[in-house]
């Protein structure tokens, strides 16, 4: 079932329409011949105002998405770079170790040499409290 819908602006095709089967054939016919130019251009423009809205929302969640995209790829840049730092810094503490321990370890000389200084000091003490 085909029929023809012709519009009355020079320049504008006509639709070749087609259905299955008559009753559809019928009603599309009928809801045309309903149909003002008028209300369908307005439809018309209403479509196309949502559809230019829907393409810049996407326009602009492509630019947030590549902004986000730059931002983690600089994130992960920085982590790489501070993961290459604590590996420096703590190559640099395990290096800083045995100095450290070496200092802990006192000398023995001035072990001993603190030891003579407690027995003067205590002994300077008990000969200024039989002094007294």
């Amino acid at each position: 079932h085909y029929f023809l819908v012709i519009f009355g602006h020079e320049g504008q095709k006509p639709l070749d329409l087609r259905s299955e089967d008559e009753s559809d054939c019928n009603e599309w016919v009928e809801c045309i011949q309903q149909a003002s130019y008028s209300d369908i251009m307005i439809e018309r423009e209403i479509l196309m105002q949502k559809y230019i809205h829907l393409v810049q929302i996407l326009e602009t969640e492509k630019i947030a998405a590549n902004q986000l995209r730059t931002q983690l790829e600089d994130q992960d840049t920085e982590i790489e770079r501070l993961k290459a730092e604590i590996v420096v810094l703590n190559k640099a503490k395990e290096r800083m170790l045995p100095y450290q321990n070496n200092q802990e370890e006192e000398d023995p000389d001035i072990k001993k040499i603190k030891k003579v200084k407690y027995c003067h000091h205590t002994v300077m003490c008990r000969e200024a409290m039989e002094g007294e």
